[in-house]
């Protein structure tokens, strides 16, 4: 993965469209009791710094809930009528 220009540490997922609170996004996405490693640590604690939120995601329906709700906070995504 490193080949493809995979960088240890960042989040899995970034979703780069600021809302009323936060600048973007950042997912990591682990599966059953999965920790985060000391790489990802500091990736978060540097992101939250500047303004980024940060969460990490075990099932579809915590996913699905963090971006629902942090995209329904954002000025910039309109609703489109068809």
């Amino acid at each position: 993965m490193f080949g493809e220009g995979v960088v240890s540490g960042v989040s899995d997922l970034i979703l780069l469209v600021p809302n009323k609170t936060y600048h973007a996004l950042c997912i990591e996405l682990k599966w059953g009791d999965g920790k985060q490693t000391d790489n990802q640590r500091i990736w978060q604690e540097a992101v939250e710094g500047l303004g980024y939120k940060y969460v990490i995601c075990r099932t579809f329906d915590e996913f699905y809930s963090e971006v629902n709700g942090y995209l329904s906070d954002t000025i910039f995504i309109k609703k489109c009528v068809y």
